[in-house]
């Protein structure tokens, strides 16, 4: 038996105990080296908590790399047939592959995007995230826009794009 078979029904039943069908569900995707042990967790946000739903540990020290995201978000997305996912990741997560993939799995997503990432807000009309005039430690949603960078960082001073009828180049 493993972690999968023992843990997620468990999972399944708490979700619907908790979450309406079709209701949104956030899911915060994060990394973490704890001790000298690398891990990757999966989170649903309830009450203002993340509850782990699923973890990896990943066989190096370090940031994670698509295939091991996508490896560990592909084990959970039976568990949320019935609902609409949100998945929120930090800086680690902010590529232009994931969005791509995310977006392809029916997924919605926030994503923080590095100051100077140029986006086209609308049709040839290209804004650099710093000449928005956000301050450290403000959010800015912007839907409908095309990123053009193929790495995406973050840096103090930050954007979230949101995958709602978002293109990725």
């Amino acid at each position: 038996m493993n972690i999968e078979e023992l843990w997620f029904p468990i999972i399944e039943q708490w979700l619907a105990q908790i979450f309406l069908g079709n209701q949104r569900i956030y899911l915060a995707i994060d990394r973490t080296n704890w001790k000298i042990k690398n891990l990757l967790m999966i989170s649903v946000i309830y009450q203002k908590r993340a509850i782990p739903i699923c973890f990896q540990l990943l066989a190096k020290l370090g940031s994670s790399n698509l295939e091991e995201q996508t490896q560990a978000l592909s084990k959970i997305i039976p568990l949320f047939n019935k609902y609409k996912m949100v998945v929120l990741g930090d800086k680690e997560f902010c590529s232009v592959s994931l969005a791509k993939w995310l977006y392809n799995q029916g997924f919605e997503f926030c994503l923080r995007l590095k100051k100077n990432e140029n986006i086209e807000l609308k049709d040839n009309l290209w804004c650099e995230i710093k000449d928005l005039g956000l301050k450290p430690g403000t959010s800015f949603f912007v839907s409908e826009a095309t990123v053009t960078k193929k790495r995406l960082a973050c840096t103090t001073s930050c954007c979230f794009l949101v995958s709602s009828n978002s293109r990725y180049n």
